[in-house]
C-alpha cells in the first residue's frame, strides 16, 4: 500500500478515430516514466514527444464499426506523490547499423520546479465534463533527488538528495558531502565541457520529483 500511495500513477492511452472522431480511453498504472534524451534539449521537449500521437492503421472502431486509422496518444491521467523519471541516455545504436549499446551524453536540462498540467489528460481532450478538473497546484512538483550516471555504458552511479529545500547532499560510495544546488547544471545536464571541449561523462539518469500538495 505504501509503494502504491507514493509511486503509482496512471497514464491514459487515448484513441481518436479518423472517420467519426470518437475518442476512447484506457488507463494503465505506471511506477516511472521513461523520457527520450536523444535530440531533445530539455524535459519539456521530451514530455511533448511522450504525449505526441502516433498513427495506427486498420483499427476496428467500436463507434462507427469500420476498420479505420486512428491517432493514439499517451497522457498522464493520475499523478503520483513521487514521480520517478528515467532519462533514456543508454540506448541501442541502430542508426549506424551496429545495434551496439551506447550512452547519449548530449546536454539535457530539467528544472527544480516542474509543472505537468499540459501533459495531463484533462488538458488534451475536447470535452472535460466527465473528467475531474484539478486545481493548478495539483500539477506542481519539486525536485528531491537525482541519480547520476558517470562514465560510458559500463559506468558508475552517484546520488544527489535533499531533505528540505535548502540542504542538498551528494552520495558517492561511502562519501557523503554537502552539495551546492547551483552546481546542478555542471553535474547533471551533460553536454560539452567548456574547459576540455569534450563530452561530459556525468549526467542525470533518474529524477525524483515530489508533488507540492500531497494526495
Amino acid at each position: 500500500y505504501l509503494i502504491k500511495n507514493l509511486f503509482i500513477g496512471k497514464i491514459c492511452h487515448k484513441n481518436t478515430c479518423s472517420s467519426c472522431n470518437n475518442e476512447t480511453y484506457r488507463d494503465e498504472d505506471f511506477k516511472s516514466i521513461t523520457l527520450d534524451v536523444k535530440n531533445m534539449k530539455n524535459i519539456n521537449d521530451s514530455f511533448e514527444k511522450y504525449i505526441s500521437s502516433e498513427d495506427i492503421e486498420d483499427y476496428n472502431c467500436s463507434n462507427c464499426n469500420n476498420k479505420v486509422n486512428i491517432k493514439r496518444s499517451t497522457l498522464l491521467s493520475s499523478l503520483p506523490n513521487i514521480l520517478v523519471i528515467h532519462l533514456n541516455r543508454i540506448i541501442f545504436d541502430f542508426e549506424n547499423g551496429t545495434g551496439n549499446i551506447i550512452k547519449i551524453n548530449s546536454r539535457f536540462e530539467f528544472p527544480i520546479e516542474l509543472n505537468l498540467k499540459k501533459y495531463c489528460l484533462e488538458s488534451n481532450v475536447r470535452e472535460t465534463k466527465n473528467i475531474y478538473e484539478k486545481k493548478d497546484e495539483y500539477y506542481k512538483y519539486e525536485l528531491r533527488g537525482i541519480i547520476i550516471h558517470r562514465g560510458d555504458v559500463q559506468g558508475h552511479y552517484a546520488s544527489i538528495i535533499t531533505v528540505d529545500k535548502d540542504k542538498w547532499y551528494k552520495f558517492l560510495d561511502s562519501s557523503v558531502k554537502e552539495f551546492n544546488i547551483n552546481n546542478l547544471e555542471e553535474e547533471c545536464f551533460g553536454g560539452i565541457d567548456q574547459n576540455t571541449k569534450e563530452e561530459k561523462r556525468n549526467s542525470a539518469y533518474l529524477l525524483f520529483y515530489e508533488i507540492s500538495k500531497k494526495k
